[in-house]
């Protein structure tokens, strides 16, 4: 590039300079664009202190833009400037990471000095003067670009100058392969007890040494070298161990370090320096990690930065103590987390030309060895996976993993032009993962709050409006349900003559539709949804366990059930049904009094049974559910008993539940619509 002598108004100071530069379709044959790696820079002067600052930015309507492409901010220090007086010598700028330049957009190249120096000069050419060196005049401007100056954010082009700059793209091997692994972090997750103090977030945690080594060390505060009274580090540490070195005079001041060299039985040196002076204190290798989280409550405790190695882990029993907070406790157990399903964001771009594939690996929460390899299609949903899937403790990835990672993002970058390349951003890019708080546990559900399932919804009371009290419900739920899940449904009613609280009622499990019990969805397809019709059961559930010995008979002219044949083991209270074992077929009464030949009813059965007929004892939990009697009319009215005792007929208020149960958290059931509608029969 001909250049002239220093031109005034390319003096550096607080404004940058630019240059406006296209990218043409020869820079990138057949090509979207090309990637920028360096550009090189010519400089007369420079400050002896202060740096320079470059950058690539966008321009609109011809003028540079505030916006600067990713990975274009460069900085220079000073002792990096190159100057020189006819300005043969260049300054490399190498950018943080590839730029990607489209062709045919332009873009501004822009130089800033740090601290508004006025001491540093750049070289460029302006028409009209003479070439330096040839002498030679300098005829038109290079290429379409133009030179700017600026002043308090105003830019000023300078049509007759160009800044001398030369530019590098990078060059790629469409022979080869680009891999990259991205992995989960070096964390611990454990459940700990008998916890005294409370962890600082930030500070080192360290698991308590059975032993230490022989002798006392002593460290400066700040310093790195550590010196040994007594000692043999040659044999007692290597570069790399992870050490604590506790105070002789008081246990609770204590360091954690790594070593970097050993220089002798009684020198070595640790990364970084001593956050504490240590006059004499003993030593011991072991893990140690730094606090990111911690909850009280709940004993969970996450460290970040596990040192753990083979042979120095964590594990149950383990005591660990933090070096700043001194609180300490026992581990109860290492953990990992279940990963039910994941959705990654993968930052990359991909150009014609270039292909960029990732996979991700996921171990088997129960059985370490096991892993499932999962192809990630980007734009898409990415969730299940084979096995209830787990991130480890590094200390569990060393001791039943075989030091494998957990979980692993392999990523792919290929190309079929040398001047483009895929490329993937590891600084942003993550892996969400996702447990579902769900189990395949229903007891206590009739109890309203008392549930073992960890994942249900319960919708609002509903009132009805006077005049308009009901007899049944239906509840209608659309939903993924796939096998070895399911989608229980409970309703909670009240009486208009019940004055007790909602909340005080019992959850009646409703039934599905017998054509419906074995109605699933496909495993693979999160789309397939079902409709499922839930009512009211029409009597109570009643199992072969809950029958009792001998046989019933029931007339409608008196309260007597006799008993035949052996001793009933009924009790006040207790809700007896009789049938002939035809569905829907009996006669419900709540127990007043009992003995071995017969119990008496509160009310008269509307229907008769012979002698040989089948009597059961209802579930003490499902003596306060709701059911539809059937009346000899063929209809039917929905009847429940309330804690005293009282028997009430149809309801006013009502509430929901849907409980969600599933044999493995990476499986699960899922509702998209629920209906419930109140019927008078």
């Amino acid at each position: 590039m001909s250049l002239n002598k220093w031109y005034n108004k390319a003096k550096l100071n607080d404004d940058p300079i630019a240059q406006t530069f296209r990218i043409l379709p020869e820079h990138a044959p057949d090509a979207d664009g090309l990637y920028l790696t360096s550009v090189d820079l010519f400089f007369q002067a420079k400050d002896d202190k202060y740096g320079i600052n470059v950058d690539i930015r966008e321009v609109q309507n011809g003028m540079p833009t505030r916006r600067v492409l990713e990975f274009s901010k460069a900085h220079l220090l000073a002792k990096h400037v190159k100057t020189h007086a006819s300005g043969e010598t260049p300054t490399r700028v190498i950018f943080p990471g590839p730029v990607f330049l489209k062709t045919g957009s332009q873009y501004a190249l822009t130089v800033r000095p740090d601290g508004g120096s006025p001491n540093v000069r750049i070289w460029y050419a302006k028409q009209g003067e003479d070439e330096i060196g040839s002498g030679a005049p300098i005829g038109t401007n290079w290429g379409d670009g133009v030179f700017f100056v600026s002043a308090s954010d105003t830019w000023e082009p300078i049509l007759d100058a160009d800044l001398k700059f030369r530019m590098y793209k990078a060059v790629y091997n469409p022979q080869k392969t680009g891999e990259v692994n991205m992995v989960n972090a070096d964390n611990e997750y454990f459940t700990i007890s008998s916890v005294s103090g409370t962890y600082a977030i930030g500070e080192e945690v360290y698991k308590v040494p059975a032993a230490n080594v022989s002798g006392n060390l002593a460290i400066v505060k700040g310093n790195t070298t550590v010196t040994g009274s007594g000692t043999n580090f040659t044999s007692s540490f290597a570069a790399g161990d992870s050490i604590v070195v506790v105070s002789n005079s008081d246990a609770n001041v204590a360091d954690v370090m790594t070593v970097k060299s050993i220089e002798s039985a009684t020198s070595m040196t640790v990364l970084g320096g001593a956050r504490l002076g240590i006059a004499a204190g003993k030593a011991a290798v072991t893990p140690s990690g730094v606090v990111s989280k911690y909850n009280a409550s709940s004993g969970e405790l996450t460290l970040r930065h596990s040192t753990a190695v083979s042979g120095k882990v964590f594990a149950a029993s383990d005591v660990l103590k933090g070096t700043e907070s001194a609180a300490n406790s026992t581990v109860t157990s290492v953990d990992n987390k279940t990963v039910s399903y994941f959705q990654p964001q993968i930052y990359r771009t991909e150009t014609s030309g270039t292909t960029i594939t990732s996979t991700v690996k996921v171990t088997d929460k129960s059985t370490p060895g096991t892993t499932e390899t999962k192809q990630i299609i980007f734009g898409m949903n990415n969730k299940n996976v084979k096995f209830d899937a787990a991130v480890y403790s590094k200390s569990n990835e060393i001791t039943n993993n075989s030091g494998a990672k957990s979980l692993v993002i392999s990523t792919k970058l290929n190309t079929n032009n040398p001047v483009v390349s895929p490329t993937l951003d590891t600084d942003i890019s993550i892996l969400q993962s996702y447990e579902n708080n769900i189990n395949n546990l229903n007891t206590n559900e009739r109890k309203f709050g008392d549930g073992s399932a960890t994942s249900k919804y319960v919708s609002k009371t509903v009132t009805l409006a006077s005049g308009m009290e009901a007899e049944d419900l239906n509840v209608y739920l659309s939903g993924y349900r796939p096998a070895n899940t399911d989608l229980e449904v409970y309703g909670m009613f009240t009486a208009p003559d019940d004055d007790d609280k909602l909340i005080n009622k019992q959850w009646t499990k409703m039934s599905i539709s017998p054509e419906q019990a074995e109605l699933f969805s496909t495993d693979n397809n999160a789309n397939d949804i079902k409709e499922f019709k839930y009512t009211v059961p029409s009597i109570p559930t009643i199992e072969s366990s809950n029958r009792q010995a001998g046989t019933a008979n029931v007339n409608t002219s008196n309260t007597t059930v006799h008993i035949a044949s052996a001793a009933t083991h009924y009790s006040a209270g207790d809700l007896i049904i009789v049938t002939d074992g035809i569905e829907d077929n009996y006669v419900l009464g709540r127990v007043a009094s009992a003995n071995t030949t017969a119990v008496d009813v509160d009310d008269i059965p509307d229907k008769a049974f012979p002698s040989g007929s089948l009597h059961y004892k209802v579930n003490t939990d499902e003596k306060q559910a709701a059911f539809k009697y059937p009346l000899a009319d063929g209809s039917f009215k929905l009847r429940y008993f309330d804690a005293s005792g009282r028997e009430h007929e149809n309801f006013k208020y009502f509430q929901i539940k849907v409980v969600f149960l599933a044999e493995q958290t990476n499986k699960v059931p899922r509702v998209s619509d629920v209906r419930a509608i109140a019927l008078s029969a």
